[in-house]
């Protein structure tokens, strides 16, 4: 039996969430979802246009989706504000299924049976967050530089795996 996948396409328009008028909402999606096989896996399509050809140079990415990338935006907040209400971040090893303390990451790592190393870790990390704890805790342990990162300088959730 083929594996099916359920896609949802997704399109870069550059728009606010705002503008995004022509959209679904969640009463409407759980609806349509309702005539899917429950154990299909869902998928997001990100649909991209290229300015180059004469604009019909398309391409396709496709991207995880968990129940760790569903988020509530309240209206009156704008989505790039700072703040801190979402922190610490959490770690997951299983590519989003659970999520461990710091400790039980680390205990997993440095176990030569684990395929997840630090430095994969690392790579998961933005730049920006990496270096900026870098800057502020080095030197310090990995426990300790990953329990900055997340409680300070990580945009969203690590999820490996």
């Amino acid at each position: 039996m083929a594996n099916n996948y359920m896609v949802i396409d997704t399109h870069v328009d550059e728009y606010s969430k705002e503008e995004c008028t022509v959209t679904l909402t969640v009463g409407e999606l759980i609806r349509h979802l309702q005539g899917f096989d429950t154990d299909m896996k869902i998928v997001i399509g990100n649909n991209i246009q290229s300015d180059r050809y004469n604009g019909h140079d398309w391409w396709w990415t496709y991207g995880n989706i968990t129940v760790n990338d569903i988020r509530v935006i309240p209206e009156d907040k704008d989505e790039d504000e700072d703040d801190d209400d979402g922190y610490p971040m959490k770690i997951s090893l299983d590519n989003g299924h659970s999520f461990l303390s710091v400790p039980e990451v680390m205990a997993k790592v440095n176990d030569p049976e684990c395929p997840i190393t630090w430095e994969t870790i690392e790579r998961r990390m933005t730049k920006d967050g990496r270096e900026a704890t870098h800057r502020e805790y080095a030197p310090c342990s990995e426990e300790e530089f990953l329990t900055h990162y997340l409680e300070e300088f990580a945009p969203w959730n690590l999820i490996i795996g």
